[in-house]
């Protein structure tokens, strides 16, 4: 039996960027404000996470206060990375939540302007 050709050619690839050029970006801090380093704006999954928030909040279904209780020490951060992305119109405009948070923040004001009219009256 005539033995078969099994010899391979072998194809030059690409070559892939390598750890040191990839890494040598430097890390700026996650702006959901859990404190995590990143070399984008979030690290993975916390925009997700940070639009779910807004969500909740938005809805009615969690306050501010009870996402800062929730996040123990870096709750105040995680706080104020909230309303930091939520006067963000761009952003919210392309998560598709734009409507919605306007009407959240424009009530959170008329309530402010309220609690101080009758703190002054």
């Amino acid at each position: 039996m005539a033995k078969k050709n099994t010899t391979r050619r072998t194809i030059a690839l690409p070559t892939l960027p390598s750890l040191t050029k990839m890494s040598s970006r430097s890390l700026a801090p996650c702006i959901c404000g859990c404190g995590g380093q990143t070399q984008s704006e979030f690290v993975a999954g916390h925009d997700g996470r940070t639009k779910g928030l807004i969500l909740r909040l938005t809805r009615g279904r969690m306050t501010m206060e009870q996402i800062q209780e929730i996040h123990g020490a870096i709750g105040k951060a995680i706080v104020r990375g909230l309303e930091r992305m939520m006067s963000e119109e761009d952003r919210m405009e392309r998560w598709g939540i734009a409507e919605e948070v306007a009407a959240y923040l424009n009530a959170e004001a008329d309530a402010e302007e309220i609690d101080s009219e009758e703190a002054i009256g």
